[in-house]
């Protein structure tokens, strides 16, 4: 059985992301995150824009982490 938590941040995302900053080393770009996570790692969706997010993609770290990295609808 493969158990993939989804995190929800109540509205508390960017200091989740400043969390995540401090512990990657990297900026709260969408797409630096990804590339970081991706090295040495498996993207497994690309970065896209969609209907509902103006970022979205997953990739599954060189831990075997899968990550699900989606923006906010920035533009209707």
């Amino acid at each position: 059985m493969v158990v993939t938590p989804t995190l929800n941040f109540a509205g508390e995302c960017e200091d989740a992301i400043r969390l995540y900053e401090k512990a990657f080393d990297t900026k709260e770009e969408v797409e630096r995150a990804f590339a970081v996570l991706a090295d040495g790692g498996e993207a497994l969706v690309p970065l896209r824009r969609t209907t509902y997010s103006s970022c979205v993609g997953n990739v599954i770290d060189r831990f075997g982490v899968r990550w699900g990295l989606l923006t906010e609808q920035t533009e209707r």
